[in-house]
């Protein structure tokens, strides 16, 4: 089985993520993707209104077709941009830092 060039799995990522999101984002990929079940890559994810900041895509194969040769995969973008750090949680802080404080005056 013939392995996915990077050029047509960009193509098929940005076009995956349009249809679900209903923004063609910008995809640059530098290895091909294995045909083989399991088989990951990581690609690149910036959009035209932001090219500096990256995101992580994977694509790992689920299936490939033994007869056509197709290769199919699930795309996952990563939560928080390449480079950057993941917040520290910060869901459930233990106190506002812009809340007015009480001070006894006596």
């Amino acid at each position: 089985m013939e392995p996915v060039a990077p050029d047509a799995l960009e193509v098929k990522i940005a076009d995956a993520l349009e249809a679900e999101f209903g923004v063609r984002p910008v995809i640059s990929c530098s290895e091909e993707l294995p045909a083989e079940a399991g088989a990951e890559t990581t690609c690149e994810l910036t959009t035209e209104d932001d090219p500096d900041t990256v995101f992580p895509v994977t694509a790992t194969v689920t299936a490939v077709d033994s007869g056509s040769g197709e290769v199919e995969f699930d795309v996952e973008v990563a939560e928080v941009p390449q480079d950057s750090e993941a917040p520290q949680e910060q869901d459930s802080p233990t106190e506002e830092p812009d809340s007015p404080t009480e001070e006894s005056t006596d």
